[in-house]
């Protein structure tokens, strides 16, 4: 049993968000709790631009210590749960290459393993297989490991490389 939330999806709230939940949880609600998934974006949502000098791969490990180490023990959630990253991925849209979605994954899926034993995250998730319209204008339109039409980008071997050496079985 868990829940997700979106990283600094209105980042002025992330702080109330946890701290009611702090108020309102049970202590039968924290000992059913197996984990926490993080959705998080860098580049797309927060921050909405690359950062200089600053990797995907680096932002999302800054969101999953914060998440740990800030966030969820204003929840009075302890570090028996687990942490997920429910949902991450880059565009390919709105001036966004495939050559740096290959860059941003490799980065945030490397970050994410390294990082996994110290945070306690168990899954990553990429968003999403297939784009819904590559060409499209909305921000999720083209984040997508293929193309609309089902063609591979370049980030969908690079993903599949990534899963073979640092996956389990």
């Amino acid at each position: 049993l868990g829940f997700s939330v979106m990283w600094r999806w209105e980042p002025e709230s992330d702080e109330q968000f946890w701290e009611e939940i702090g108020r309102k949880a049970t202590p039968e609600f924290r000992a059913a709790l197996d984990y926490v998934g993080l959705q998080v974006y860098p580049g797309l949502v927060w921050p909405p631009a690359p950062l200089p000098g600053r990797s995907a791969g680096e932002e999302t490990v800054e969101a999953l210590t914060l998440l740990r180490e800030c966030y969820m023990p204003k929840a009075g959630l302890g570090r028996e749960g687990d942490l997920w990253v429910s949902e991450n991925g880059y565009a390919t849209n709105l001036g966004r290459t495939e050559a740096q979605q290959v860059v941003d994954l490799k980065s945030t899926v490397e970050g994410v393993h390294r990082w996994s034993g110290t945070l306690g995250v168990t899954d990553y998730r990429y968003f999403n297989l297939r784009d819904n319209r590559s060409n499209g204008t909305d921000l999720f339109d083209a984040v997508g490991l293929l193309r609309d039409d089902y063609s591979e980008k370049p980030a969908f071997a690079t993903y599949r490389q990534l899963v073979h050496k640092l996956g389990a079985p």
